[in-house]
């Protein structure tokens, strides 16, 4: 299959358009700015929050493609689920989503648990993805248990800045405390390191400096499991690198998706 081409930057849309559409009787919420379409880029939210804080990154990356950002079954404006999800579930839901869509190929941008999702979808469906970026990616093995990551959660919201804090807010009390710890429990039964040895997608494992629930040593760790991909960090960024700093992230996820179009 050809690549479609990641051309110049174009104009910025003006608006975002939403989407619901349903997979097996569970809408799933999606927007994407309206622009002149293009290359297809996901992106999938991590933990609790919603696709709201992928606004910024969408604005920046809709330059070069046709962006659209998912809600997960139970978080933001998706239905959810009468049971909890575990991670092989919700990729499931994503790869049937991307065929509702009628997405055969892209590139999928995962932030956080998001990271242990995507990593499912590309493991199973290789020939769906062009690329692969995994922005702070849980879980840490060096720090396997609940309240190790617990701790560094707490580090990581104390250097969000304030709008971000607003949307975490927001969408947890949105998700509820019995499905986030539901979700929280599935979380840590899955481990990503036993998913990225087999991805041969090239994938670009992103860190913000300032990331405590994602250290240097484990990016790269985690870069060393996979067969072509790449450890970067982002000076300044916080665990929502792609928040905090959407322009710079933009610029190495695209100098990435270009890379690996060659």
């Amino acid at each position: 299959m050809s690549r479609p081409s990641l051309a110049a930057p174009r104009c910025r849309p003006l608006h975002f358009e939403e989407q619901l559409t349903d997979v097996r009787g569970i809408p799933l919420h999606s927007f994407g700015p309206v622009g002149e379409g293009g290359v297809p880029i996901v992106l999938v939210h991590g933990l609790v929050v919603s696709n709201r804080y992928w606004r910024p990154l969408a604005l920046e990356l809709s330059c070069y493609g046709q962006v659209e950002a998912v809600d997960l079954p139970g978080f933001g404006r998706s239905a959810r689920p009468s049971l909890t999800f575990s991670i092989s579930d919700f990729a499931r839901y994503l790869s049937e989503w991307l065929d509702a869509r009628r997405i055969v190929r892209c590139h999928l941008i995962a932030h956080s648990m998001g990271a242990q999702v995507a990593a499912h979808v590309a493991l199973q469906s290789p020939s769906r993805l062009f690329s692969l970026t995994l922005i702070g990616p849980t879980i840490d093995r060096a720090a396997p248990r609940w309240w190790e990551q617990g701790i560094r959660l707490l580090r990581g919201l104390a250097r969000e800045n304030v709008s971000m804090l607003r949307i975490v807010l927001g969408d947890f009390f949105r998700a509820g405390l019995p499905h986030t710890l539901g979700t929280v429990r599935r979380m840590f039964a899955d481990s990503i390191t036993e998913q990225v040895g087999g991805i041969e997608t090239p994938t670009l494992v992103l860190r913000g400096e300032r990331d405590p629930i994602a250290p240097m040593r484990w990016v790269e760790d985690l870069a060393r499991l996979m067969p072509a991909a790449q450890a970067q960090v982002i000076p300044g960024g916080s665990h929502c690198v792609h928040y905090s700093h959407p322009k710079e992230t933009a610029a190495a996820i695209h100098h990435w998706m270009r890379a690996t179009a060659l």
